[in-house]
């Protein structure tokens, strides 16, 4: 989604470095980012939605070196409900585009 909005601040005539709410970083495209916020309640909505259906069993247990004296337990969603997560959100957010644009 990104590289979208930032060609599309470019073919506005937008300075994509100068934002308003994000600061201004070496190389960060504060305004694009700036733009991006207008559709994080999209992705936020799909996510909630689409988590409510998770359970404890969707997710993997791995153990990975936190430092150099401490392992951290974290958890990550399968491998296939990532894969299904990935391409739900981007076919929702693709037809929640088009249709708000």
């Amino acid at each position: 989604m990104k590289y979208k909005v930032h060609r599309a601040v470019l073919k506005a005539h937008l300075e994509p470095f100068l934002g308003f709410v994000h600061s201004e970083a070496f190389s960060k495209p504060s305004l694009t980012c700036d733009f991006m916020e207008l559709y994080r309640y999209f992705i936020d909505d799909f996510l909630i939605q689409y988590c409510q259906k998770l359970g404890k069993a969707d997710f993997k247990t791995r153990f990975e070196d936190y430092s150099p004296n401490c392992k951290a337990k974290r958890e990550y969603l399968n491998r296939s409900l990532t894969t299904d997560l990935t391409e739900k959100l981007s076919g929702y957010f693709e037809r929640k585009l088009r249709f708000h644009v």
